[in-house]
């Protein structure tokens, strides 16, 4: 299993908000976090939850390139998630070293 490199607090938009059409669920899911209109892909660590639309969820996730996020990151950056658009808004609350690996 991947280990977490950020957790991110995330509301996902609701189809009226301009969101996603279905909710989220599965094992994988990856999608752009952005910073401002920089995007970083990553991937959540889960194992088979459904994200609902219009609700809260905080999320671990892995960088596909951590060394680029991390100099755009900190806790309380605020973030949104892409998909070809914008599919939640949330913010950075914990950036996780794995240094000791």
């Amino acid at each position: 299993m991947m280990k977490p490199e950020a957790i991110i607090h995330v509301r996902f938009l609701t189809t009226d908000e301009g969101g996603r059409k279905s909710p989220i669920s599965g094992e994988r899911y990856g999608c752009p976090v952005m910073v401002g209109s920089d995007g970083y892909d990553c991937r959540f660590v889960l194992s088979d939850i459904l994200f609902e639309l219009g609700k809260e969820y905080d999320i671990p996730i892995k960088f596909l390139n951590p060394n680029i996020a991390f100099q755009h990151l900190q806790v309380g950056t605020e973030i949104s998630l892409w998909e070809g658009k914008t599919i939640g808004i949330g913010k950075v609350v914990k950036l996780i070293s794995n240094e000791e690996d």
